[in-house]
């Protein structure tokens, strides 16, 4: 594991360019996912370490603030099957990012499909004040999506666990 670790040391000192360090981040990744999953997940990871986004890997910038320390550290969670939103604290939703914790349900891409459902639905539907129950709530994701979405929007969250009371109330 020194290796690796030296790897992600000399890429921070050495100001390597984007691209170099998101192909060290997908080398070090052992999950066994397909490759497209790995490359995915070596960036969401790039971009919390170095602050910077796609297109500065496009334009194959040079990392100027990345944290190596922190890197190292969520790769070695991710190798050990944590996911990476938990790592990152972070789920991408309907072009939202959330926050996330243990705590609280990972957004899944079904949920989104059902989200666009609901919203064209309600829109189609043209209620003065459509409202909605939802139950089990896990991150939040349904209802903050649908209140951003239509106007005039009423919602009630239910859910169970005291870490995700707490986590609303840091959240809100």
């Amino acid at each position: 594991m020194s290796f690796r670790i030296a790897n992600i040391a000399k890429i921070s000192e050495g100001m390597t360019n984007s691209k170099e360090l998101l192909e060290e981040i997908a080398r070090q990744l052992t999950l066994h996912e397909e490759e497209g999953e790995k490359q995915a997940i070596a960036f969401l990871l790039f971009e919390k370490a170095s602050g910077l986004g796609y297109a500065d890997v496009q334009l194959n910038k040079i990392n100027t603030r990345l944290d190596a320390e922190w890197l190292q550290c969520a790769i070695q969670r991710v190798n050990n099957s944590e996911p990476v939103q938990y790592v990152t604290g972070e789920a991408h939703f309907l072009g939202r990012v959330l926050k996330v914790n243990p705590s609280v349900l990972i957004p899944r891409p079904e949920t989104e499909e059902l989200v666009v459902w609901v919203v064209n639905y309600l829109k189609r539907k043209r209620l003065e004040t459509p409202s909605v129950i939802d139950v089990g709530t896990g991150s939040g994701c349904i209802a903050i999506s649908l209140a951003l979405s239509i106007e005039h929007y009423k919602t009630i969250i239910v859910n169970q666990s005291s870490e995700f009371i707490a986590y609303v109330r840091i959240k809100t």
